[in-house]
């Protein structure tokens, strides 16, 4: 909005606010690294782990994707005007691209390709409730980087959901259903393999004191 057009302009006028929060995991910024973002913000908060910044009348002087594949392994946006996003870049070594891929057909997860990585970005739109300034958005969602990163990929399921026509409840009874499942197998693989054989063990080198004679 132009403020020249009214005098009443600048007391309704709402600025945009966006929020941009990157966090290095796997390695600490090197002093060069930092020196190099710095000259992308003198605002911005940096340290060898995180580069944090919000942005009310301007914007970030570079391409959020790209930090991320450079020199981050987590990044969340938030804006007021709805947009919401969380990205995670995975080792390719660490991950299977093609079964990520498979599962995120859907528009609010997305599953791309680098050289090195592969990043699985989260996206939605809602309407903004005016005082969610995005601050605690990373702590609550970098646990999901090392859920991916040992095989649980539920976080995919619920993000695909959020974007699918299928009613809410039926969703959460296929998620309930998938997780009690998982369980049940995780359990089942354990004692099978792990706990059965240090049974047979102890079983075997129990010393049981004998009755006199």
């Amino acid at each position: 909005m132009d403020c020249r057009l009214s005098p009443l302009a600048a007391r309704v006028l709402v600025s945009e606010y966006q929020y941009y929060d990157f966090r290095a995991i796997d390695r600490p910024l090197a002093k060069k690294e930092m020196g190099s973002l710095r000259s992308i913000s003198t605002r911005a908060a940096i340290t060898t782990t995180s580069f944090t910044n919000h942005y009310e009348w301007g914007d970030l002087k570079a391409n959020p994707s790209k930090l991320l594949e450079k020199y981050f392994d987590a990044f969340v946006y938030v804006a007021n005007w709805g947009t919401h996003e969380f990205y995670i870049r995975l080792p390719q070594e660490s991950v299977d691209y093609k079964l990520l891929k498979a599962m995120v057909p859907g528009e609010t997860v997305r599953v791309r390709r680098t050289a090195r990585f592969v990043i699985v970005e989260f996206g939605s739109e809602s309407e903004w409730d005016g005082e969610d300034d995005g601050t605690g958005w990373m702590a609550s969602l970098m646990p999901l980087r090392s859920d991916l990163l040992r095989g649980d990929l539920r976080c995919l399921y619920l993000g695909w959901l959020r974007g699918s026509e299928w009613p809410l409840w039926v969703g959460w009874l296929v998620y309930i259903t998938l997780s009690f499942s998982l369980t049940v197998l995780l359990a089942a693989a354990s004692y099978r393999w792990l706990e059965s054989p240090f049974l047979r063990l102890k079983d075997r080198f129990t010393y049981i004191e004998s009755r006199p004679v």
